[in-house]
């Protein structure tokens, strides 16, 4: 694993998580870099009834190309910093997938 990207993505116990940094009520759901050690997530949903969690989801399950239920939101519900674990995948796997991210 890169050791530029071992805070963004790293595997713990059996369980992948990423770090991720949220920008909800934007123009458009995208993946657009790394910034301050988390993957940088723009999404349209407002922060609302969990709206941009699950929007959060669906755009890393569409990325990684994975089911929704692999992800779920493990800190951070209600923050813009968030820790998503990934089921079902490496680390090295997930780094793979992103890398056109970073």
């Amino acid at each position: 694993m890169c050791s530029d990207h071992r805070n963004v993505v790293r595997e713990s116990r059996g369980k992948v998580l990423l770090s991720v940094h949220v920008q909800p009520r934007s123009r458009q759901n995208a993946i657009v870099g790394v910034r301050d050690k988390s993957l940088l997530l723009k999404v349209n949903a407002p922060p609302v009834d969990g709206a941009a969690n699950e929007a959060v989801i669906a755009l890393l399950a569409k990325a990684l190309d994975l089911p929704k239920s692999t992800f779920s939101v493990q800190q951070g519900t209600k923050s813009r910093e968030k820790s998503v674990k990934v089921e079902h995948i490496t680390a090295d796997d997930v780094l793979k997938l992103l890398e056109k991210y970073f």
